[in-house]
């Protein structure tokens, strides 16, 4: 069952409502109805709530239990994706909320296929927030995946980065577990599908970017994406023995 995030924190009795589009999916897709719970959230919370009425406009409940979210990975990780052709950025970004990565921006490198004006990019920046903020339902984050407006690549480097790493195929090195920093701010760039071009590694490195590679074969902008976040996040989260 998703997990929905409340709009407010509960009131003093305990209570919550929900209304919109939550309230419509809680009574009507999930039938729910008044003595059955569900799983909630708030930023660093989770909490069960039992339903006290329900209807598509409105849905009252009051809080079982709220306990403080279990340590999330202290790696703060970005993923610098360029823009993608099709359709392709909102699985990017379900899948990169899934996986756990706190941000994405969305990068103009110079052989992006997709071009976009100012009055493109705000329809598709709701658009990919909507897709994050649905998936964070789905897979039980508090907070969903940050979204930011796309910006040059020139731009996405230079953020202050206490680690970044660039993507590219000519590169010596795998990405690797011992990499993985395990905290601090950390942004992976991954190219278009036409790749990152000499300049633009170039300039990635003058930023500080370590530059790496990810497998034998080239991969797709969504699977390097995934594959980058897999070892950035998980690897340095496996439970010490």
């Amino acid at each position: 069952m998703p997990r929905f995030a409340l709009p407010a924190d509960p009131d003093e009795a305990g209570l919550v409502t929900i209304a919109g589009s939550d309230a419509a999916h809680i009574s009507g897709a999930l039938r729910i109805r008044a003595g059955d719970r569900f799983a909630a959230s708030r930023p660093g919370r989770l909490l069960e709530l039992e339903v006290l009425r329900a209807g598509p406009a409105e849905v009252v409940a009051r809080v079982l239990y709220d306990v403080p979210e279990p340590a999330a990975p202290r790696v703060d990780l970005t993923l610098l994706v360029s823009l993608p052709k099709k359709r392709l950025m909102e699985p990017i970004i379900e899948k990169a909320s899934e996986v756990g990565a706190r941000a994405l921006q969305p990068v103009i490198a110079e052989r992006c296929i997709v071009r976009i004006d100012d009055e493109k990019a705000e329809t598709r920046l709701v658009r990919w927030r909507r897709t994050a903020q649905e998936s964070q339902k789905q897979c039980g984050r508090t907070e969903p995946l940050a979204v930011h407006p796309p910006v040059p690549l020139a731009e996405a480097v230079r953020q202050g980065w206490d680690r970044l790493y660039v993507l590219h195929e000519s590169a010596e090195e795998l990405l690797s577990p011992a990499d993985a920093p395990g905290e601090g701010r950390v942004a992976a760039l991954i190219g278009p599908e036409g790749g990152l071009s000499p300049g633009e590694v170039a300039l990635a490195a003058e930023a500080g970017g370590i530059v790496r590679r990810l497998a034998t074969n080239i991969l797709k902008v969504d699977t390097a994406a995934m594959v980058a976040a897999a070892i950035l996040i998980a690897s340095p989260w496996r439970p010490r023995r």
